[in-house]
Order: structure tokens, then C-alpha cells, then sequence
């Protein structure tokens, strides 16, 4: 019971604010790979500085892994 309220709740929080959810099963995490946003102020900096000596470190440790949002 409790964790119907508490989910009931969380529903009501990400309506009222307009967040989405999006859940996964057990079988598209262990099977997939993450989300990485090609948005993100790295990967931009990455696209706009590709003679940098720095892109290919920023690329791989900051743009290329995936984040909460």
C-alpha cells in the first residue's frame, strides 16, 4: 500500500510540473546501451573544436557519457 501512495504521489508531482518518465524493463537495461545527449554543452563544444588538443579527452570522458537530466 505504501508504495502505491508513494508512486500515486510521484505521478501527481511529475503532471503538475510536467516532467516525463520513462521507465525500462529489466531486459532493455541489461541490453541496451544508455542515452547520450548530443545536446549537451561538451558534445557542442566538441563539434565546434575539432582542431583542439583537448577534444578527444572532452569527448570521451564528458560528452560521450551518459547523464541524468
Amino acid at each position: 500500500m505504501r508504495n502505491r501512495t508513494l508512486a500515486a504521489g510521484l505521478i501527481a508531482v511529475c503532471a503538475a510540473t510536467g516532467v516525463v518518465v520513462t521507465t525500462w524493463t529489466s531486459a532493455q537495461a541489461a541490453g541496451s546501451a544508455f542515452y547520450v545527449d548530443p545536446g549537451t554543452n561538451a558534445a557542442k563544444w566538441v563539434a565546434a573544436n575539432p582542431g583542439d588538443s583537448r577534444t578527444a579527452v572532452i569527448r570521451d570522458r564528458v560528452a560521450a557519457v551518459p547523464q541524468a537530466r
